[in-house]
């Protein structure tokens, strides 16, 4: 399971144990995102699926089913294009990469002064939480506080803004 662009592995809080059910899971913090290593890097698609499947051959998984939301999505299907032999299934939840669109707020993110202007807030973090699910009641104040403390650890930000410019432009997705 793979989180979109700003998130993490906390995304999947609701469905790792209903899967783990029937299924083997594992929900991975992107490299650049949640608790994961930061490095200085493009955070592109490709480097992101190499991640993936260096995270699949550490653990020796041969082949899996890949659920990616939004970022994530990107990433599955370049994962599928890359590796195809090492992919059961693809499950995509509003993901990245099936066309240009995305947000507004995506797009001026890439703007050159957005990174050293904005960084995360509380009041913001929670806006982006309920904007992110269809009933905004589940979004507690400890889920906000949560998501605050990811996006505030260091060089999280910066990750966040290198991994926006690097796959999406003005004009949309690249």
């Amino acid at each position: 399971m793979l989180h979109g662009i700003g998130s993490s592995v906390e995304t999947w809080a609701y469905n790792i144990s209903v899967l783990a059910q029937h299924h083997r899971v594992y929900a991975v913090d992107l490299v650049g995102a949640g608790r994961s290593d930061k490095p200085p890097a493009t955070y592109s698609l490709t480097y992101l699926a190499q991640f993936v499947k260096d995270f699949m051959d550490a653990l020796s998984i041969e082949c899996a089913s890949l659920i990616g939301n939004s970022l994530g999505g990107g990433v599955v299907l370049e994962f599928a294009l890359n590796f195809p032999g090492k992919v059961e299934k693809l499950v995509l939840v509003n993901s990245l990469g099936l066309g240009k669109e995305i947000t507004l707020t995506l797009r001026l993110a890439t703007l050159p002064f957005v990174g050293r202007l904005f960084k995360p807030t509380r009041s913001g973090t929670a806006l982006a939480l309920k904007q992110s699910v269809y009933d905004s009641t589940l979004i507690s104040n400890d889920w906000v506080e949560l998501y605050y403390q990811i996006a505030t650890l260091p060089r999280a930000w910066e990750a966040v803004v290198g991994l926006i410019k690097t796959n999406i432009h003005l004009f949309g997705v690249r």
